[in-house]
């Protein structure tokens, strides 16, 4: 989808983005308000919404509900995993942030789903979407305390 186009290019763009806040030594509050958390947050918003994109691209589709089912639950947790790998090797909480608070949003907005998914199915993937963003939290905490213990 061109979401994950644009989540790739923002991931190499944030990437040089952060390298030249980090490089420019003591940046100020404004200038990593101003630079670096815009860039952050619409990374982590572009990776949420191309995993999406992708599961209503296979909702369409004539593939089997099974696959459907395990193919959005692994992108709630591929989406943790990406964005907490983007937040550990930048020291930035703010992807895992956004993961978390995109995940959640998941695991809350599937009721135009009661009826037509299984109760069964439709709990797994709320339930993992949930869980996913917990972990992203988790992520995001400890990102943030870690410059500090270190």
């Amino acid at each position: 989808s061109l979401l994950t186009f644009a989540a790739a290019g923002q991931f190499f763009a944030s990437q040089f983005v952060s390298a030249a806040v980090f490089s420019a030594g003591d940046i100020t509050l404004w200038g990593k308000i101003v630079c670096w958390v815009p860039m952050s947050l619409h990374f982590g918003w572009l990776v949420a919404a191309a995993s999406l994109s992708w599961n209503s691209f296979l909702s369409q589709s004539k593939v089997e509900d099974g696959v459907r089912l395990t193919v959005a639950i692994a992108t709630s947790y591929a989406a943790w995993a990406l964005l907490g790998l983007v937040s550990v090797s930048r020291s930035d909480p703010l992807p895992s942030l956004t993961a978390s608070w995109a995940l959640w949003a998941v695991s809350k907005g599937h009721s135009v789903l009661k009826g037509v998914v299984d109760d069964l199915a439709l709990a797994a993937l709320n339930n993992s979407a949930a869980l996913a963003a917990l972990l992203s939290l988790l992520t995001a905490a400890c990102v943030a305390v870690a410059p500090a213990v270190l």
